[in-house]
């Protein structure tokens, strides 16, 4: 199989990756599920807002780390209660109860065991690895509101005079969007008693984030109570007098221009023209089972400066296999796969400049044995497996499992009961070998279990007989055939 021969992450970066997703690593976390990745996967976020009252802090809705740099934005948090990526020291050992990876010494020396306290950085290579690999993350994720060469829409255009109008530059300075770098923060209207504390203390203001990316963080604000940036600039949100109130001064077209801006702000460059670099990422991806062994995948992108397509497919959690097709193409079929194969799929664009980011996780499943021999059979796709279309008794995934024709009436060929002197029996046909045959038996027709039923072999014609001891004065034995994928 194809491997990577040249490692393009430099190694302090690399082994940074690899602690940010290690939960197995009891110094990250006591129970082997809390890593940096369970809510920042990817260096992403997940939508969430969580209450950290415990921590000292409030209701905070989860920040995308990818473009920030590690603290190149300034402060970490919407509390700004982190100086440098090591800081997390302190919620990997107290909120993942993992050891941490400072020796203990290290940790209470001074005020190391403090937030902004004295320096970490330096005392833990693995601490530094992870600011190293936080530091990496420097591309913001191209937005889909954009016009399909890249370039702001007209609306967007007119949207940044509106929000150079109002002044949101003020705060939403400079290249990043922010002015959190000099520590500064601002109470915009939205602190409540939700908002909690910042690091034991009142709260009184809340860092500002950047705005680069904003398409893809939903919900809004410091306490995710805003799902929709029209939201933000509602009276509910933005108190009258307060910054962000002021949008209203603008007439309905104009807000949604500003909101048109702020959703395709993504990577720097210019509000009206399309960087001659990478190409614009796809808009859409989809994958369709149309059999057991054949998927459909289709997209959407920008062609104007797309050379080809880069088909990333995982099957079955196994190592990624790229693909690459022309920009004439906007379908690939996979064929002569295996039933049931799960895969996943994603695609980019690319051209002489490089590669868009990477656009989709869809997933998809080619049909079962069960699901073609269904379709061949004349019924739908999503038939009900406990349908009995010929009215002879045996549900339609039991027709499969032992061979029977869903169109006749064919009871005989349902498993076969007999009693002898000291035994019972079930005799069957096994006749599709990736199904699970087990014979089970009761006293009550509740409880079932397999033991003490020997469940025989199948002969050369696949047929099985399966017993189970009896008490010849004990009357009370059942048995029944549990079939499953």
């Amino acid at each position: 199989m194809p491997a990577v021969s040249v490692e393009k992450l430099l190694p302090q970066v690399l082994a940074g990756k690899k602690v940010f997703y290690n939960a197995a690593d009891l110094r990250m976390s006591n129970e082997g599920y809390l890593s940096c990745a369970t809510c920042h996967l990817d260096g992403g976020h997940d939508g969430r807002t969580w209450d950290f009252t415990d921590r000292g802090e409030g209701l905070r809705n989860t920040t995308d780390l990818r473009a920030r740099a590690g603290t190149a934005h300034g402060p970490i948090h919407w509390s700004a209660n982190f100086d440098e990526i090591q800081d997390f020291e302190h919620d990997i050992r107290n909120s993942f109860g993992g050891t941490g990876f400072l020796a203990d010494a290290q940790f209470h020396n001074g005020t190391r065991d403090q937030p902004l306290g004295d320096p970490k950085s330096g005392l833990s290579p693995e601490l530094d690895a992870l600011a190293a690999y936080l530091a990496s993350l420097t591309d913001y994720p191209a937005s889909p509101h954009r016009d399909p060469a890249g370039n702001m829409t007209p609306s967007a255009v007119a949207g940044r005079g509106h929000f150079q109008s109002l002044a949101c530059n003020t705060c939403h300075a400079q290249d990043r969007f922010t002015d959190s770098a000099p520590g500064l923060m601002h109470d915009v209207g939205t602190i409540s008693t939700a908002t909690g504390q910042r690091l034991g203390a009142p709260i009184t203001g809340i860092d500002t984030p950047t705005l680069r990316g904003l398409w893809e963080t939903p919900p809004y604000l410091h306490d995710g109570s805003a799902p929709t940036l029209a939201d933000v600039f509602a009276e509910s949100k933005a108190p009258v007098n307060s910054p962000h109130a002021t949008v209203r001064t603008l007439s309905a077209a104009a807000q949604q221009q500003l909101i048109d801006y702020l959703l395709q702000l993504d990577f720097p460059r210019d509000a009206t023209t399309a960087p001659a670099a990478a190409p614009a990422q796809p808009i859409s991806l989809s994958a369709t089972a149309s059999s057991a062994s054949h998927l459909d995948l289709a997209w959407i992108a920008p062609v104007s400066t797309t050379e080809s397509y880069v088909i990333e497919s995982i099957l079955n959690n196994g190592q990624p296999q790229e693909t690459v097709v022309s920009s004439a193409e906007q379908a690939l079929a996979f064929t002569a796969l295996n039933p049931a194969s799960a895969f996943s799929f994603r695609i980019r664009t690319r051209n002489v400049h490089g590669d868009s980011e990477w656009f989709g996780a869809v997933l998809a499943r080619t049909w079962s044995l069960y699901q073609q021999w269904t379709v061949n059979a004349g019924f739908p796709l999503a038939t009900d497996p406990s349908d009995d279309n010929d009215n002879d008794g045996i549900s339609l995934w039991l027709e499969y499992a032992l061979g029977l024709d869903p169109h006749e009436s064919d009871s005989d060929g349902a498993p076969k009961f007999s009693k002898a002197q000291n035994h019972l029996s079930l005799d069957y046909l096994q006749a599709h070998p990736e199904l699970t045959y087990r014979v089970e038996t009761s006293t009550n027709l509740r409880d079932w279990t397999a033991l003490p039923v020997n469940q025989g072999t199948p002969d050369s014609n696949q047929k099985v007989i399966a017993t189970t001891p009896i008490d010849p004065e004990d009357d009370r034995r059942f048995l029944r055939l549990n079939v499953t994928e």
